[in-house]
């Protein structure tokens, strides 16, 4: 990787362990990039090493997305400003990646990745069944 990137890692729900575990590993494929986790409240207060910022936002929550439209848009706008070049979606199993690439998309983040088996419509850039698969083709990508 030529330049340092700056790399939006999404994780709803509260699985700390599974969020240290990613954040290692792409920190390990992407060592000079910026790493910041969106995260809901109970997750932020987790130790997490290796990533440059936490945000927490009042539109995340365990369970998913809000659905009030001021939060999602300040949300949206609050992603536009940060200028990521890369998201990456990494939902608990059963969860959908989408309402969160949604979000991306509309902060004008261009590359939006995430863990999916189902048909989103293009909102991702790529997708892939596991994290593994999923680091890869971003890694191909960068």
């Amino acid at each position: 990787m030529l330049h340092e990137q700056k790399i939006l890692v999404i994780q709803p729900g509260n699985d700390a362990e599974a969020l240290r575990s990613r954040i290692k590993t792409v920190r390990s494929r992407f060592p000079n990039s910026q790493i910041v986790v969106l995260c809901a409240a109970s997750l932020s207060r987790a130790e997490i090493a290796q990533v440059n910022q936490v945000l927490v936002h009042c539109t995340m929550s365990e369970t998913g997305l809000s659905d009030v439209p001021e939060r999602l848009l300040s949300l949206i706008e609050l992603l536009k400003i940060e200028q990521f070049d890369l998201a990456i979606v990494l939902p608990d199993e059963n969860r959908s990646p989408y309402p969160f690439a949604y979000v991306c998309y509309f902060a004008e983040i261009p590359v939006r990745i995430g863990i999916s088996c189902e048909f989103g419509g293009g909102v991702l850039s790529q997708c892939g069944t596991n994290f593994e698969e999923l680091i890869d083709c971003v890694q191909g990508a960068a």
